[in-house]
């Protein structure tokens, strides 16, 4: 998951390194600091979704929500992280906690359509 930066902040990462982040910065540090800014109201979740990859604009959030919706539907998380991982999804286990980073890793990684397939080869 991303953070989007609402001051300016100084992080310090479990490596003793300082990185200095300005209002509007999207990041992607330790979900522990992610939760630890979130609650001081010095960051607020975003959801980043680049398919320049693929050469195609940015997801918009309404197709984002389909996409989301349509894996929720698909499966209970224990399943939904099989296929996953069937696929090369790469997942952390705190990723792995919850069924929505689950979905988020997957569409960040623009697995959903493999991920998908897997679930109905499982049927």
């Amino acid at each position: 998951m991303a953070i989007e930066i609402n001051v300016r902040v100084t992080h310090r990462s479990h490596s003793g390194e300082l990185t200095q982040y300005n209002p509007g910065d999207i990041i992607n540090i330790d979900p522990v600091d992610e939760k630890r800014l979130v609650s001081l109201s010095l960051a607020k979740n975003t959801v980043v979704v680049s398919n320049s990859i693929q050469g195609e604009n940015d997801l918009s959030e309404e197709e984002y929500q389909l996409l989301y919706n349509k894996l929720d539907k698909a499966a209970k998380k224990e399943v939904l992280i099989k296929a996953a991982l069937n696929v090369g999804v790469e997942l952390s286990e705190e990723a792995q906690q919850y069924k929505k980073s689950v979905i988020d890793e997957i569409i960040e990684q623009f697995m959903d359509e493999a991920v998908i397939a897997e679930l109905e080869k499982g049927e």
